[in-house]
């Protein structure tokens, strides 16, 4: 943007439109930096410009995390509430966003009725890894689904975790057995 300095006050703001259209069509995702140049016309009737670089940078991200991929494999039909594990359950997800980075991973269980019987935030154990376990043996035997939830630090979120593709389905809880 633009703007005059008086005499008098001695500052100027100006603001950024960032969705603004370069050639027609919206910035694309990616990292930029904010650079300005001030100008004083009136130095000596010539113009006077004094350029300042890197001022700060913006990350557009409009895209949400691009990779889910489930590290844990959990059969359908299969018992997980496993016992002799005193019925905890490791989930293990690797996933990765390309401009924003990812915010929060988490695994949200559902009974057979599409009931939600909670939701459980990942730990990021390093690099794309996040993990969580779970003790089955607080849940009611029964089939369940767990869907995975990923959100980037821009605030978007993976829409394929609201499908059963990306999660495990039919899974058995059943601590009696």
């Amino acid at each position: 943007g633009n703007c005059t300095i008086s005499a008098a006050s001695g500052s100027c703001t100006a603001s950024l439109n960032i969705t603004q259209l370069v050639n027609g069509s919206k910035l694309a995702d990616g990292t930029y930096t904010i650079n300005a140049s001030v100008m004083n016309a009136t130095v000596a009737g010539r113009g006077f410009t004094t350029n300042y670089a890197n001022l700060t940078t913006i990350i557009i991200d409009t895209t949400e995390p691009n990779e889910v991929n489930k590290s844990s494999s959990l059969a359908a039909g299969t018992n997980h509430s496993v016992y002799n594990l005193g019925g905890n359950l490791t989930l293990n997800v690797t996933t990765r966003d390309a401009t924003a980075g990812v915010e929060v991973v988490i695994f949200i269980i559902k009974n057979n009725t599409g009931g939600v019987n909670d939701t459980v935030t990942a730990i990021l154990e390093g690099g794309n890894t996040y993990s969580s376990s779970i003790n089955t043996s607080h849940y009611p035997d029964g089939n369940y689904s767990i869907l995975i939830f990923v959100n980037d630090t821009a605030g978007n979120f993976n829409a394929t975790a609201n499908s059963t593709a990306i999660g495990w389905n039919s899974i058995k809880f059943d601590s009696s057995a």
